[in-house]
């Protein structure tokens, strides 16, 4: 018998994502694309995902969120309950794991914290 994994809805905000493929490479805009076509057909499974510090030391705070890495990306998202009353994930961010030094670009951390807390 097959192994059955959990899998999570997805759901993501076409305006945020663009605004956040505008900050990646062609390269990573494509790899961040594949994974919401991926995301938004199959889901996404729990075994991908990682919970996000609720307090990291870059002073986000990202509590109920979690992470699915994608190379040097990460995907955020919020844990969510659906009308339909089925857990499902909201897509915070998507972009650079940490972003290099000297380079002003936020990461996906720092946007989904902006996003989560409504701040500019």
């Amino acid at each position: 018998m097959g192994e059955t994994r959990p899998r999570f809805r997805a759901s993501f905000t076409d305006a945020w994502f663009r605004a956040d493929l505008r900050l990646l490479t062609a390269a990573q805009q494509e790899a961040a694309a594949n994974a919401r076509r991926n995301a938004e057909r199959q889901g996404v499974a729990a075994a991908d995902l990682e919970r996000c510090d609720p307090e990291a030391r870059d002073g986000t705070s990202l509590e109920g969120c979690v992470k699915q890495y994608l190379g040097d990306l990460r995907l955020i998202y919020l844990g969510a309950i659906g009308a339909d009353r089925r857990p499902y994930l909201q897509c915070l961010a998507v972009g650079l794991c940490h972003r290099p030094q000297r380079d002003r670009r936020p990461d996906a951390y720092r946007i989904a914290d902006r996003r989560l807390h409504r701040r500019r």
